[in-house]
């Protein structure tokens, strides 16, 4: 909902500026003195006019769904408590000197309504709250549009019309626009496919369940595997980082308070209003505020869910599975085969969840009658397949289309291998204290070894995903910000350069340091086959500090100091040449 809302307050934007011209030759009762040079637009008008009503259906049908929902799930009472909320509320403006008895009705509908939504709606709060800083944009941008095409005269209009469609002229109110659009668009978008990411992962907790009574997809941690005590809880810190409400996470209400502090005492306060209206004005107000906020929460999330990560990671790192079977046989040829664990690989689909299961079934295969108890045995064996079979129909559904059947049996092969992690860990317990792997048991515990560093496999490369769709947003629309502050003479400019400045130099730092962390990690490295505790220069990393720190300083650097920007580029293209 988020990410169409703000795409329709940028269209709305657009096509309204773009319906100018049409609108004054519509109107023109004068014998048409501006026909001569507008004939054309009034192509752009229905274009413009077709753009606006496509996506006022699409906003309408969504809320429409959006509303069934609610009804569905949560019955009429949280409708009753808002009716009732708004209907107190109109008393101040139906008499306007409120009695003993409004006041009171007013109070108690208030606290009715708050409580309400909080015990009926839960997490649907957050989302209202989203809907409803979208809708104040909208509304914004509808009334200064208002003002534009009633308030002014014709001639007016048509300068307006030129201004706002010559974009590089730094006095233009589209570009501003499209570009805080885009910004609050990818801050939603962010957050969309990061649930859309967490359908994908069994172990995640529902909304109503608490974060240790979720399933496990480590589940290393129990009473039959000591050694790998205390990774259950590092665990559920990692998924809770992920799916949880955004004010969840440590220090986001403080750097709210604090940015909202600075920003209007530096700005809101001795704002110079524009010569646009005040309601493109407080359009701005909001939007740069907002919009920078989201992309600090989404900062946030990042960098704690790396903490998160990193703390997990560590406890791996001490456990003989990793310090010493993987540190030994991290040059093996299977180990080049295990799928990538990095901030440039794409969304996991089923790479990682065949491979575990491939080595889920070479385990069983080398899991001789007799190596473990046979109840034991037997469930491995029935886990295995389960697992393969979840994986066959997982990938026929997906081939079909059908991707909720598709997603379902993914989860049920996710679960079977789950289940059997912990069947591996109680049989392999006694084998963590052995510093051999010889005997008649060496094949199937080195086997079972390995499916595990498979599952570890797959579940850092679901969280992996999740760093990568948090922070390569980011840095775009922080840029995006940037130069919305930069090609309109919003006044007092400097605060807005200084607030971009900060943002993304607090981006580039934060980023940097999670890079340079995951690349020397010991864990990480022992399963990339790189070397641990040392900076390994790979094609992800380079790729990571060109596109997440080398363009966001030149960004800066080029909107301060454009000219000696533009020298330094220009005596590369000169030594270009040379070197040519």
């Amino acid at each position: 909902m988020g990410c169409c809302v703000s795409l329709l307050t940028v269209s709305l934007f657009t096509s309204s500026v773009a319906m100018l011209p049409a609108w004054v030759l519509w109107n023109e009762k004068d014998g048409g003195k501006l026909q001569a040079n507008l004939d054309r637009h009034w192509v752009i008008g229905g274009l413009a006019w077709l753009i606006l009503f496509l996506t006022l259906g699409a906003l309408i049908w969504l809320m429409a769904l959006w509303i069934i929902g609610v009804w569905r799930n949560f019955g009429g009472r949280g409708f009753v408590m808002l009716a009732l909320f708004v209907g107190a509320a109109m008393f101040p403006f139906v008499n306007w000197g409120l009695s003993s008895v409004e006041r009171i009705v007013l109070i108690v509908s208030v606290i009715l309504w708050i409580i309400g939504v909080l015990l009926n709606f839960g997490g649907v709060v957050w989302v209202s709250l989203a809907l409803g800083l979208v809708f104040a944009m909208i509304t914004f941008v509808g009334c200064g549009l208002y003002e534009v095409f009633y308030m002014l005269k014709k001639p007016e209009e048509i300068f307006f019309f030129l201004r706002a469609t010559e974009l590089t002229s730094r006095v233009s109110v589209l570009l501003p626009a499209l570009l805080v659009g885009l910004a609050a668009f990818l801050s939603f978008l962010t957050a969309l496919r990061r649930l859309n990411l967490a359908e994908r992962t069994l172990c995640l907790r529902n909304p109503w369940q608490r974060p240790d009574e979720a399933q496990q997809f480590l589940r290393f941690d129990h009473e039959r595997a000591k050694s790998f005590e205390g990774l259950k809880a590092l665990e559920d810190r990692v998924k809770e980082m992920i799916v949880c409400p955004i004010f969840r996470v440590r220090g986001v209400k403080l750097i709210t308070v604090l940015i909202s502090v600075v920003y209007w005492h530096f700005f809101l306060k001795p704002f110079i209003p524009s010569v646009d209206g005040r309601w493109f004005d407080w359009f701005f107000k909001l939007a740069f505020c907002a919009v920078p906020l989201m992309l600090v929460w989404v900062m946030m999330r990042f960098f704690r869910l790396w903490v998160a990560v990193k703390r997990l990671l560590r406890r791996l790192s001490w456990h003989p599975l990793i310090s010493r079977d993987a540190a030994n046989h991290s040059k093996e040829e299977r180990f080049a085969s295990l799928p990538p664990i990095d901030l440039m690989t794409p969304t996991p689909t089923y790479t990682a969840l065949s491979f575990s299961v491939l080595q889920a079934r070479s385990f069983y295969n080398a899991l001789e009658p007799g190596s473990a108890p046979d109840a034991d045995r037997e469930r491995i064996g029935q886990l295995v397949v389960e697992a393969e079979g979840g994986l066959s129909h997982s990938l026929g559904s997906d081939a079909r289309g059908a991707w909720q059947n598709a997603l379902r049996k993914r989860r049920c092969s996710q679960a079977a291998l789950a289940e059997l992690s912990e069947q591996t860990t109680g049989l392999l317990e006694d084998s963590w204290r052995a510093e051999g792997a010889a005997g008649p048991d060496a094949e199937w515990r080195k086997e079972g070894k390995f499916f595990l560093l498979t599952h570890v496999v797959a579940f850092l490369q679901h969280v992996f995903a999740h760093l990568q769709n948090l922070i390569s947003l980011v840095t775009i629309g922080l840029l995006l910000m940037l130069l919305a502050a930069n090609f309109y003479p919003f006044q007092p400019h400097e605060p807005l350069l200084l607030f971009s400045w900060v943002a993304i130099l607090t981006s580039v730092v934060v980023t940097m340091y999670i890079f340079f962390s995951a690349n020397r990690d010991k864990t990480l490295s022992l399963l990339a086959r790189t070397e641990p505790g040392k900076v390994n220069i790979t094609r992800d990393l380079v790729f990571r500090v060109l596109f997440h720190g080398v363009i966001p300083l030149v960004a800066l650097l080029g909107i301060q100091f454009p000219e000696a920007v533009r020298q330094i580029f220009s005596w590369l293209n000169v030594f270009e040449g040379k070197g040519n």
